[in-house]
């Protein structure tokens, strides 16, 4: 369900941009990687988060109802890095 959501925010995003080239100039991609996508020939549900911010600069992810505020992608990568922290931690003291 939501490839479908995120294939038609692609597309209106094309739209809006004046074309798939037009927008994938605007964020630094190719745009055969922008058709790609939009066809099928990608897998959306395969998107990096990486990628996803390219397509999408703005978005804001919001985790759980729990969270008091919606995080950025930079936020996100914070999260990450001390995730793998910890566990790399964990792992030299377990060794």
């Amino acid at each position: 369900m939501y490839e479908e959501e995120v294939k038609k925010a692609i597309l209106d995003a094309c739209r809006a941009a004046g074309g798939q080239r037009a927008f994938a100039k605007q964020r630094g991609i190719s745009q055969s990687w922008v058709s790609d996508y939009i066809s099928g020939h990608k897998q959306i549900r395969n998107m990096s988060l990486q990628t996803l911010h390219k397509f999408f600069p703005d978005l804001i992810l919001v985790f759980s109802a729990k969270q008091k505020s919606a995080a950025t992608l930079a936020d996100l990568e914070r999260r990450i890095s001390a995730l793998e922290n910890e566990r790399d931690l964990k792992k030299n003291t377990d060794s």
